[in-house]
């Protein structure tokens, strides 16, 4: 890696700027898996930080899998593939060029298309009744067609919130809320996207019934029909997205 590649970090969050500049090198693969990070003096001078903001960067990056501290004190790359989780989620979709990843934005649909279904029937295995009351008093909520879009986000998310809370899995719990910061990183834009899904109250009061009534097989096929709404609208989005794309790219020579 030429250290010319690197950029002055942002100085009003210097420890995030650093972290994320060096993330981003491990991610899009300037910096492979097996190399060797330059020294701390090369990286200080490179990004414009002090020596204890790069450490702290450092160790960031060795607590979130992207690099092993060795002893003596070098640093080398892994691969976020056999060693990340799934924080790294939300970096790997969205580039800091505002370029998407739609292969892993249908990763992420992917795993969210099968965990609801499966957190749904054991939701309705394994609640207790105060966590269905509250799924039925969201669900209520959720039916009035009079509240603005906006206003339906918040307590779509706290119903699903519930649901994985419900299920008692700690794994798709914490699964969970990785879905969610990808999913909802712009809210504004994903909102009118998933519109679909946000707009069906009478699905969300079935399946909250089906859970209090401890009916796993519909729990399953209510939240297969929930989550599919909101899919659909984002891989219309996506198909939209690419098909812009290609028409942004300069045209063959003739």
């Amino acid at each position: 890696m030429a250290i010319s590649e690197l950029t002055t970090v942002n100085r009003t969050s210097v420890v995030d700027s650093a972290y994320e500049v060096l993330q981003a090198q491990i991610l899009n693969g300037t910096l492979a898996p097996g190399e060797k990070l330059p020294t701390e003096s090369e990286l200080t001078k490179a990004l414009g930080v002090s020596r204890s903001t790069l450490r702290e960067a450092l160790n960031r990056l060795a607590s979130a899998r992207l690099i092993r501290i060795q002893h003596g004190g070098s640093k080398t790359v892994l691969d976020y593939r056999q060693h990340g989780g799934l924080e790294l989620l939300t970096a790997l979709i969205a580039s800091h060029d505002g370029t998407i990843n739609v292969d892993l934005v249908r990763s992420a649909l992917e795993m969210r298309d099968c965990i609801a279904p499966d957190a749904a029937s054991l939701a309705a295995k394994r609640r207790t009744n105060e966590q269905a009351k509250q799924l039925i008093s969201i669900a209520n909520r959720l039916c009035d067609n009079q509240v603005p879009l906006a206003d339906l986000v918040g307590p779509t998310m706290d119903f699903w919130r519930l649901v994985v809370a419900a299920s008692h899995n700690v794994a798709y719990q914490l699964a969970y809320n990785s879905l969610m910061v990808t999913e909802m990183g712009d809210i504004n834009v994903m909102r009118q996207t998933i519109e679909a899904e946000l707009r069906a109250g009478e699905l969300y009061l079935d399946l909250a019934k089906a859970i209090h009534r401890r009916h796993y097989k519909k729990s399953i096929e209510l939240s297969t029909q929930l989550v599919k709404r909101g899919s659909d609208g984002i891989n219309a989005a996506i198909e939209l997205y690419l098909k812009m794309q290609s028409l942004n790219q300069p045209g063959e020579p003739s």
